[in-house]
Protein backbone atom coordinates (compact mmCIF):
# COMPACT_ATOMS: atom_id res chain seq x y z
CA UNK A 1 0.00 0.00 0.00
CA UNK A 2 2.49 2.59 0.13
CA UNK A 3 2.48 4.49 3.63
CA UNK A 4 0.46 2.51 3.93
CA UNK A 5 3.24 0.05 2.67
CA UNK A 6 5.04 3.14 2.06
CA UNK A 7 4.99 5.89 4.71
CA UNK A 8 2.90 3.71 6.95
CA UNK A 9 4.69 0.50 5.76
CA UNK A 10 7.45 2.57 6.20
CA UNK A 11 6.69 3.12 9.44
CA UNK A 12 5.59 -0.22 10.32
CA UNK A 13 8.58 -1.79 8.07
CA UNK A 14 10.83 0.74 8.68
CA UNK A 15 11.50 -1.11 12.13
CA UNK A 16 10.75 -4.16 10.05
CA UNK A 17 13.22 -2.83 7.88
CA UNK A 18 14.93 -1.10 9.74
CA UNK A 19 18.96 -4.95 24.76
CA UNK A 20 16.39 -5.64 27.07
CA UNK A 21 14.84 -8.83 25.37
CA UNK A 22 13.13 -12.35 27.20
CA UNK A 23 12.57 -15.08 25.85
CA UNK A 24 8.93 -13.77 26.15
CA UNK A 25 9.88 -10.86 24.19
CA UNK A 26 11.31 -12.79 21.12
CA UNK A 27 7.82 -14.46 20.63
CA UNK A 28 5.88 -10.59 20.83
CA UNK A 29 5.37 -10.08 17.42
CA UNK A 30 2.28 -8.45 16.58
CA UNK A 31 0.97 -5.95 14.23
CA UNK A 32 -3.04 -4.57 14.80
CA UNK A 33 -5.50 -2.03 15.20
CA UNK A 34 -5.17 0.57 18.21
CA UNK A 35 -7.77 3.05 17.12
CA UNK A 36 -9.24 5.35 19.98
CA UNK A 37 -13.13 4.97 18.08
CA UNK A 38 -15.00 2.09 17.54
CA UNK A 39 -13.79 -0.46 15.29
CA UNK A 40 -16.45 0.03 12.84
CA UNK A 41 -15.38 3.37 12.28
CA UNK A 42 -11.98 2.38 10.98
CA UNK A 43 -11.06 3.17 7.66
CA UNK A 44 -8.62 0.26 7.41
CA UNK A 45 -6.41 -2.15 9.14
CA UNK A 46 -3.70 -4.94 9.01
CA UNK A 47 -4.66 -8.55 9.43
CA UNK A 48 -3.31 -11.84 9.47
CA UNK A 49 0.34 -10.20 9.68
CA UNK A 50 3.57 -12.42 9.99
CA UNK A 51 7.38 -11.86 9.23
CA UNK A 52 10.78 -14.80 9.62
CA UNK A 53 12.57 -14.97 10.29
CA UNK A 54 11.69 -13.82 13.83
CA UNK A 55 13.01 -12.23 15.83
CA UNK A 56 14.53 -9.95 13.13
CA UNK A 57 18.00 -10.01 12.01
CA UNK A 58 19.64 -7.46 10.83
CA UNK A 59 21.39 -6.66 8.26
CA UNK A 60 19.59 -10.16 6.49
CA UNK A 61 16.44 -11.30 4.21
CA UNK A 62 12.84 -10.71 6.02
CA UNK A 63 9.80 -12.26 4.60
CA UNK A 64 6.59 -10.53 4.97
CA UNK A 65 2.78 -11.49 4.93
CA UNK A 66 -0.08 -9.01 5.62
CA UNK A 67 -3.09 -8.21 4.65
CA UNK A 68 -4.40 -4.74 4.77
CA UNK A 69 -8.57 -4.53 4.92
CA UNK A 70 -9.81 -1.31 3.32
CA UNK A 71 -13.43 -0.33 4.89
CA UNK A 72 -14.29 3.36 3.09
CA UNK A 73 -12.42 5.33 0.89
CA UNK A 74 -9.28 6.65 1.78
CA UNK A 75 -8.06 10.06 0.06
CA UNK A 76 -8.31 13.63 0.92
CA UNK A 77 -6.18 15.70 3.55
CA UNK A 78 -4.48 13.36 5.27
CA UNK A 79 -1.16 13.21 8.15
CA UNK A 80 0.44 10.61 9.47
CA UNK A 81 1.87 10.40 12.71
CA UNK A 82 4.13 7.81 13.58
CA UNK A 83 5.67 7.25 17.42
CA UNK A 84 8.94 4.47 17.45
CA UNK A 85 9.90 3.31 20.67
CA UNK A 86 12.56 1.06 21.71
CA UNK A 87 12.12 -0.69 24.67
CA UNK A 88 14.09 -0.64 27.69
CA UNK A 89 12.17 -2.59 30.04
CA UNK A 90 11.33 -0.20 32.91
CA UNK A 91 11.62 2.58 30.59
CA UNK A 92 10.80 3.38 26.50
CA UNK A 93 13.48 5.53 24.28
CA UNK A 94 11.69 7.61 21.84
CA UNK A 95 13.47 6.81 18.46
CA UNK A 96 14.08 10.82 16.82
CA UNK A 97 12.87 11.72 13.18
CA UNK A 98 16.07 12.02 11.02
CA UNK A 99 15.99 12.68 7.43
CA UNK A 100 12.06 12.02 7.57
CA UNK A 101 12.72 8.05 9.39
CA UNK A 102 11.36 7.58 12.88
CA UNK A 103 9.14 9.10 15.03
CA UNK A 104 8.08 11.52 12.14
CA UNK A 105 4.75 12.66 10.71
CA UNK A 106 3.91 13.25 7.49
CA UNK A 107 1.51 15.73 6.23
CA UNK A 108 -0.34 15.37 3.07
CA UNK A 109 -0.10 11.72 2.46
CA UNK A 110 -1.55 11.47 -0.93
CA UNK A 111 0.60 13.87 -2.44
CA UNK A 112 3.79 12.40 -1.01
CA UNK A 113 2.68 8.95 -2.80
CA UNK A 114 1.52 11.10 -6.02
CA UNK A 115 4.53 11.98 -6.26
CA UNK A 116 6.63 9.02 -5.14
CA UNK A 117 4.61 6.54 -7.22
CA UNK A 118 2.08 8.84 -9.46
CA UNK A 119 2.25 9.64 -13.39
CA UNK A 120 4.33 6.76 -15.04
CA UNK A 121 6.29 5.79 -11.88
CA UNK A 122 4.02 2.96 -11.07
CA UNK A 123 3.68 0.88 -8.19
CA UNK A 124 6.82 -1.09 -5.91
CA UNK A 125 6.82 -4.34 -7.61
CA UNK A 126 6.47 -5.75 -4.28
CA UNK A 127 2.88 -4.21 -4.37
CA UNK A 128 2.16 -4.48 -7.74
CA UNK A 129 2.07 -8.53 -8.00
CA UNK A 130 -0.45 -8.72 -5.23
CA UNK A 131 -2.64 -5.80 -7.18
CA UNK A 132 -1.94 -3.74 -3.96
CA UNK A 133 -2.57 0.17 -4.57
CA UNK A 134 -0.17 2.48 -3.43
CA UNK A 135 -2.11 6.07 -4.73
CA UNK A 136 -5.15 7.51 -3.34
CA UNK A 137 -7.74 6.99 -3.37
CA UNK A 138 -7.50 3.54 -1.83
CA UNK A 139 -10.67 1.78 -2.34
CA UNK A 140 -12.84 -0.49 0.14
CA UNK A 141 -11.33 -4.07 -0.24
CA UNK A 142 -8.79 -6.60 0.74
CA UNK A 143 -5.44 -6.75 -0.57
CA UNK A 144 -3.61 -9.19 0.60
CA UNK A 145 0.87 -9.13 0.07
CA UNK A 146 2.20 -13.18 0.67
CA UNK A 147 5.49 -14.00 1.20
CA UNK A 148 7.24 -10.58 -0.08
CA UNK A 149 10.98 -11.15 0.45
CA UNK A 150 12.68 -7.86 1.57
CA UNK A 151 16.67 -7.50 2.02
CA UNK A 152 18.14 -4.99 4.16
CA UNK A 153 20.95 -3.46 4.18
CA UNK A 154 23.89 -2.87 6.97
CA UNK A 155 22.09 -0.03 9.15
CA UNK A 156 24.27 3.24 8.75
CA UNK A 157 26.13 4.69 11.33
CA UNK A 158 23.31 6.92 12.63
CA UNK A 159 20.82 4.31 13.04
CA UNK A 160 23.62 1.77 14.02
CA UNK A 161 22.36 1.68 17.71
CA UNK A 162 18.35 0.09 16.41
CA UNK A 163 20.04 -2.74 14.90
CA UNK A 164 18.99 -5.21 18.05
CA UNK A 165 16.05 -4.44 20.78
CA UNK A 166 12.36 -4.71 21.29
CA UNK A 167 10.55 -1.86 19.49
CA UNK A 168 6.77 -0.35 19.34
CA UNK A 169 5.48 1.73 16.57
CA UNK A 170 2.73 3.22 16.71
CA UNK A 171 0.97 4.76 13.45
CA UNK A 172 -1.80 7.20 12.96
CA UNK A 173 -3.72 8.26 10.08
CA UNK A 174 -5.73 11.68 10.90
CA UNK A 175 -8.04 13.57 8.99
CA UNK A 176 -6.24 17.13 8.28
CA UNK A 177 -9.38 18.91 7.99
CA UNK A 178 -11.14 17.53 10.81
CA UNK A 179 -8.97 16.14 12.92
CA UNK A 180 -10.57 12.57 13.32
CA UNK A 181 -8.22 9.74 13.50
CA UNK A 182 -9.44 7.38 10.87
CA UNK A 183 -7.00 4.63 11.77
CA UNK A 184 -4.42 3.74 13.72
CA UNK A 185 -1.59 0.56 13.87
CA UNK A 186 0.77 -0.78 16.48
CA UNK A 187 3.62 -2.84 15.25
CA UNK A 188 5.89 -4.83 18.24
CA UNK A 189 8.64 -6.78 17.68
CA UNK A 190 12.00 -7.71 18.21
CA UNK A 191 15.25 -7.36 16.23
CA UNK A 192 18.29 -9.42 17.16
CA UNK A 193 22.11 -8.67 15.53
CA UNK A 194 23.92 -11.16 13.86
CA UNK A 195 25.66 -13.92 15.66
CA UNK A 196 28.94 -13.76 14.63
CA UNK A 197 31.06 -16.12 16.89
CA UNK A 198 33.03 -18.96 15.97
CA UNK A 199 29.90 -20.85 17.79
CA UNK A 200 27.59 -19.65 15.50
CA UNK A 201 29.46 -21.70 13.00
CA UNK A 202 29.18 -24.94 14.81
CA UNK A 203 25.74 -24.53 16.00
CA UNK A 204 24.28 -22.02 13.58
Amino acid sequence: MAVLSGCFMQAVLLVVVLGSSSVLADLMFSLGSCASNNNNQEALTFTNSRVTPYPLVLPGDITVTSSLQVFRNVTGSLTLDVIIERDFGLFKVPVPCIHGIGSCQYRNVCGILRNAYGNNTGCPSALARHGVPCTCPFLPGTYTMTEETFSVPQLDTVWAWLAQGDYTATARLINANSGEEIACQRLDLTIQAPCTSFLCRIFG
